[in-house]
């Protein structure tokens, strides 16, 4: 991808237009020092709930040394006098305000890339299984892409972000009530619903931030390019590890309750050895063994239903969280309007017109 991306940059140039540099040396070391601590932590992030975040000591030292490597990288580019990062444009109410919305939703997708799949994965669908419910939504982002566009609105750009947080959590909590009878076409519509949000909220958040760049000053476009990409790539491994954590929890806790249920003398539970049994006495036949079998079978049994359980907690808890951001949303909304903060595309189309009425002038002046 990365040497397609290069051969369509170099097979449709930009037109002419003004240059200026922007490396310095000093650059070199801002990468020195971030890019082995945006490694380290997303090693953390990547293999925390796998190994758990507290059995294994190189996570600790991991996280520790990413957090001075990234600090020191700050602290380089905060006082340079022409930094690479824009500490401090970043660190402006608006700034913070847009990566901070960006995160948290993506933190709310990772339903999509964990949940939906883990789910379907415990109940033992694969991938090809999943090949109608993958170009679903796939179909689906593209659709919200192109009603993005349609619908795009200088002055109305918040709106369409709260509305794909408003279908994150309707889809989420559609998704609250599977069992061992799921299957990807149960997914459908609630997936396809958050696939339209992925792209319908990323547009217009790349049109806000895009339009806040070039308002500060084309150089800050590095800063925003970084932060952002940052924001949507570590808010994603933040998402998983969040749910994957709480899952791994919550699957301990419903298999613990399950398994007070399970006694021996229970009719029910005895049916269900002796079925496990008969399953392999065509292959097992020592009685002993065909009932220990019996057992564990049970017992797989036991877990899956102890995940789907743990699954559907998750949904509940993105639900949850993606009606706070919509809250959250409609408050930051309402602090706009007191404030009557004018809509950074307008600004911009303000400030474009001004400069060609200027530069209009100053061709009628010369000749």
């Amino acid at each position: 991808m990365t040497l397609a991306t290069l051969a369509a940059v170099s097979a449709l140039p930009l037109p002419p237009s003004e240059r200026e540099k922007a490396f310095e040396p000093l650059d070199f070391l801002t990468f020195t020092l971030l890019a082995p601590g945006l490694w380290l932590l997303i090693a953390v992030l990547s293999e925390g709930r796998i190994e758990w975040w507290t059995e294994r000591p190189w996570m600790g030292w991991a996280l520790a040394a990413s957090i001075v490597l990234i600090a020191a990288a700050v602290l380089i580019e905060h006082h340079r006098c022409n930094p690479l990062i824009n500490t401090r444009w970043l660190s402006t109410r608006q700034m913070v305000r847009l990566i901070l919305v960006a995160a948290s939703i993506r933190v709310l997708l990772s339903e999509q890339s964990f949940g939906s799949a883990g789910l379907l994965g415990v109940v033992g669908m694969l991938n090809d299984q999943m090949v109608t419910l993958n170009l679903i939504v796939v179909a689906a982002s593209i659709a919200g892409l192109a009603t993005a566009v349609l619908t795009f609105r200088p002055a109305q750009l918040p709106q369409p972000v709260i509305i794909a947080v408003v279908l994150i959590a309707i889809g989420s909590f559609m998704d609250a009530d599977a069992s061992n009878l799921t299957r990807p076409s149960s997914f459908y519509f609630s997936q396809a619903l958050i696939g339209f949000a992925s792209l319908l909220f990323l547009a217009q958040l790349m049109v806000i931030g895009i339009a806040r760049t070039l308002l500060a000053g084309g150089r800050n476009f590095i800063s925003f390019v970084v932060l952002f990409s940052l924001s949507q790539s570590v808010g994603g491994l933040i998402g998983t590890a969040l749910l994957g954590t709480f899952q791994t929890a919550r699957e301990k806790y419903h298999s613990h309750e399950l398994v007070q249920n399970i006694v021996a003398s229970d009719p029910q539970v005895a049916a269900r050895l002796g079925a496990g049994g008969r399953v392999v006495a065509g292959t097992i036949g020592d009685p002993a063994l065909r009932s220990a079998e019996g057992a564990a079978i049970l017992s797989q049994q036991v877990t899956r239903e102890a995940n789907i359980l743990a699954y559907n907690d998750v949904f509940f808890l993105v639900g949850v969280l993606a009606v706070l951001v919509v809250i959250w949303g409609l408050l930051i909304r309402h602090s706009i309007l007191r404030r009557r903060e004018p809509s950074p595309v307008v600004q911009l189309q303000e400030a474009l017109q001004a400069k060609a009425l200027a530069q209009q002038a100053e061709a009628q002046q010369g000749q």
